[in-house]
């Protein structure tokens, strides 16, 4: 089962995370990211059959994209 110690990890690192995983779905064990995808149940499931320990499973939220009552909007900012 994932432990306390990935989900510190995930909050410490998630800016960095963001950079390199944005709108994707990541999978945490020991403190690593071990795989990436865009369907949470796939990745899950992918994960548990390759390492064979309960992974935490993250949506990395695009820093660019705004959520308004469920729907997904991504924003653009041009200098003047």
């Amino acid at each position: 089962m994932a432990n306390e110690e990935d989900y510190l990890w995930l909050i410490e690192h998630y800016i960095e995370l963001q950079r390199r995983y944005p709108g994707r779905y990541i999978a945490i064990i020991r403190r690593r990211v071990v795989a990436i995808g865009y369907n949470p149940e796939e990745l899950y499931e992918r994960t548990l059959r390759s390492y064979g320990e309960e992974p935490i499973i993250e949506y990395v939220r695009d820093p660019k994209e705004i959520r308004l009552r469920g729907q997904k909007y991504r924003i653009t900012i041009t200098s003047e």
